[in-house]
C-alpha cells in the first residue's frame, strides 16, 4: 500500500538468513540485499512523480518480443504512448 503524504514509508527488512548457511554466505546475502536496496532506492523513489513509464504489450504471441512503450501524462491530462526501440538507450 502507498504511503499517505506526509507520513513516512515503512522500512521493509529482509527475510532472516536460513538455518545451515554457513556464516561466509549469510554475510554475502546480507550485504548483497543492502546493496540492491540502495540501488532501487537511487533508481526509484517511491515519494518523486516521474516522468513517464515503460510498459510492454501484454497481447504479444507467445514466442515473441512484446512491443514496450514510453506512457506519459500530459498537463491536461492526456495520455501519450510512444513506441521505444529496444536497445537504443533511450525513448
Amino acid at each position: 500500500m502507498a504511503a499517505q503524504l506526509g507520513q513516512t514509508p515503512q522500512t521493509v527488512q529482509p527475510p532472516p538468513v536460513p538455518p545451515g548457511i554457513d556464516a561466509q554466505t549469510a554475510l554475502y546475502l546480507q550485504q548483497f540485499t543492502m546493496w540492491c536496496t540502495n540501488q532501487f532506492n537511487t533508481r526509484l523513489s517511491a515519494n518523486t512523480a516521474l516522468p513517464g513509464v515503460m510498459l510492454q504489450a501484454n497481447d504479444a504471441p507467445a514466442g515473441t518480443v512484446p512491443s514496450v512503450f514510453h506512457l506519459q501524462v500530459q498537463s491536461d491530462g492526456t495520455l501519450v504512448a510512444n513506441p521505444l526501440a529496444i536497445g537504443t538507450g533511450s525513448p
